[in-house]
């Protein structure tokens, strides 16, 4: 096998010195044209290096399979090589490998160059931001999958066809499709941390079985071929199958992927890009606040609904959903068109509702109560990203770099009066012990709480009480071996008569003496939530429990039901 290996390198190495040639010589031709057009060589650089990463390695990889399987086939060399005493499969792997070895040599060669010469290349491809495409980062990380992915299908299309060219289109046609659908159901999960909408087992699978489909073709395809046999009428057809059906699934993963994004129900209130600017104090002593807050959890989707999940397991269509989104409405900016909602202490809720599909626009802001019509109540002009709190009064925040600027809430039919929001008033919270406090949390009895670590928490009562120490390092003791390991912090949720009911190790709910720390009563969850701050609500008849994907109900005796 070595020597089939060896011999198969020589055979393709004038390929591989004429591309490396290339790569090479590519960074001084650019560098001088951009010198002769007087023109900064950083941008035209980056664009060279992007395109040989993107764009060439695919390429690459097709035309190593393609001239490798092609070569099997073609004359003189075919018919003198096949009296070799060797099975046909050995002979195909052989130059398989080779092509493999040659495009690995290549890829690091161009990585290599882009990381040492190219600033702009790293910025785009390593750095994580939200100025590049998630999506281009995805493809690139799967880079590896999609090379091996295009050389085994290429050299498998020009090892059945005998022709490089055609075998290399094909291969690299579908190869490079399975790579783009499944870097972009990958982007969309990079893109939405606190959702699961793809599972990195299923990616896994999938790889293997595109590997695999491709491998076993030319299985197939080698031992007859090569006894000039023909596929036969259905060697063909399966052949064909196990090269496509790796890309099929790859194509229904990145529907399924985009459906669950953007019809799957996702707490409003929880959200990371509604939590700037929010204040835990602002409701501490507001019962009636509380109590419109919790008539449920508010819960959005990326088409637009805005929907109430009462502790029941009803399901309250606020606002009806708007035009279905693309992907390229979930690659622009606003993300979601609710962009911010907040309940008022008559029970009643504000809506801001983005009016346009993507980019700054105009907005809308919506009154009414759940179970009612909710109208507009006016028009609001600019990128207005909230509605906050400000003790008992509500308005809206409306960032614009270094000239933020906040507004009460208008008249109906009035538009807001913007004043400019100063460094003192920059968080807009009220004065007093609730903004000095800085709690990680509310409970559903009115109880701020701060995290000391993931064993303690200081507490600060409804009617302002001095703060208490809380010890939960006994409950934690109490727990599983595996579940004592978990670093995540201790949220209090309800505390009621001495008793502390408290999530513990992300997975435990307890019943905690609020002296001792001794638990008193404990149940594991049915569902883990995503994140263990973010992703529960606590309300006076339990709490909301979101788990990446669903939606959950738990009530202080543990007992769960499923509402999305």
């Amino acid at each position: 096998m070595k020597e089939l290996i060896l011999l198969e390198l020589r055979k393709q190495r004038l390929a591989f010195i004429g591309l490396a040639a290339a790569v090479v010589a590519s960074v001084p031709m650019v560098a001088l044209g951009a010198r002769w057009a007087h023109a900064g060589v950083r941008e035209p650089l980056s664009a060279l290096m992007l395109f040989w990463t993107l764009m060439g390695l695919p390429g690459v990889a097709a035309l190593f399979g393609a001239t490798a399987g092609a070569g099997l086939r073609a004359e003189p060399a075919a018919s003198a090589e096949s009296v070799l005493p060797l099975p046909p499969q050995r002979r195909a792997l052989a130059a398989l490998a080779a092509a493999a070895v040659y495009a690995a040599l290549l890829a690091a060669l161009v990585l290599a160059v882009a990381l040492t010469a190219s600033p702009g290349w790293r910025s785009t491809l390593l750095e994580q931001n939200w100025v590049q495409p998630t999506i281009t980062r995805s493809f690139f990380h799967l880079m590896g999958f999609g090379m091996a992915h295009i050389l085994a299908l290429s050299f498998v299309c020009a090892f059945a066809f005998g022709h490089g060219l055609a075998g290399g289109l094909a291969g690299l046609f579908i190869g490079a499709f399975a790579d783009a659908t499944l870097a972009a159901a990958w982007g969309l999960q990079e893109l939405f941390k606190e959702r699961d909408i793809l599972a990195p087992g299923w990616v896994l699978i999938l790889m293997l079985l595109c590997l695999g489909g491709a491998l076993f073709a030319l299985r197939k395809a080698s031992s007859r071929l090569e006894r000039r046999a023909g596929l036969g009428w259905w060697h063909g057809p399966l052949c064909g199958l196990a090269m496509l059906v790796g890309a099929a699934l790859c194509l229904l993963t990145l529907g399924a992927t985009f459906t669950r994004l953007v019809s799957a129900p996702q707490p409003l209130r929880r959200d990371p890009y509604f939590q700037e600017g929010r204040e835990w104090g602002a409701g501490w002593s507001s019962p009636a606040l509380r109590k419109a807050a919790g008539q449920g959890c508010l819960a959005v989707t990326l088409e637009g609904e805005l929907a109430l999940f009462t502790p029941k397991g009803e399901r309250v269509v606020l606002v009806p959903g708007g035009p279905r989104r693309t992907l390229s409405d979930v690659a622009a900016f606003p993300l979601w068109r609710i962009r911010s909602a907040a309940w008022d202490e008559d029970g009643s809720l504000w809506v801001l509702l983005s009016v346009t599909r993507g980019g700054p626009g105009d907005l809308s802001l919506l009154h009414g109560r759940p179970g009612g019509r909710f109208e507009v109540h006016s028009a609001v002009e600019g990128d207005v990203h909230l509605i906050v709190r400000n003790g008992r009064q509500l308005g809206l925040i409306r960032w614009a770099w270094e000239r933020n600027s906040y507004a009460f809430l208008p008249a109906k039919g009035k538009r807001p009066v913007w004043k400019p929001l100063t460094p003192k008033e920059r968080d807009w919270a009220p004065a007093g012990l609730p903004s000095q406090f800085h709690a990680d949390g509310l409970s559903a009895d009115g109880t701020l709480w701060q995290s000391n670590g993931p064993q303690a928490m200081t507490l600060i009562g409804p009617a302002g009480k001095a703060a208490s120490l809380v010890d939960v390092s006994t409950a934690l003791a109490g727990l599983p071996r595996p579940a004592r390991r978990v670093k995540e912090r201790a949220v209090l949720l309800r505390a009621q008569e001495g008793e502390l009911w408290v999530l513990l190790a992300g997975r435990w709910l307890c019943r905690v003496d609020g002296k001792s720390g001794e638990v008193r009563k404990r149940w594991r969850l049915a569902a883990r939530p995503m994140d263990a701050l973010r992703s529960v609500q606590p309300v006076e008849e339990g709490f909301f429990l979101h788990d990446g994907e669903r939606i959950h109900f738990v009530d202080w005796e543990g007992r769960s039901k499923r509402l999305t």
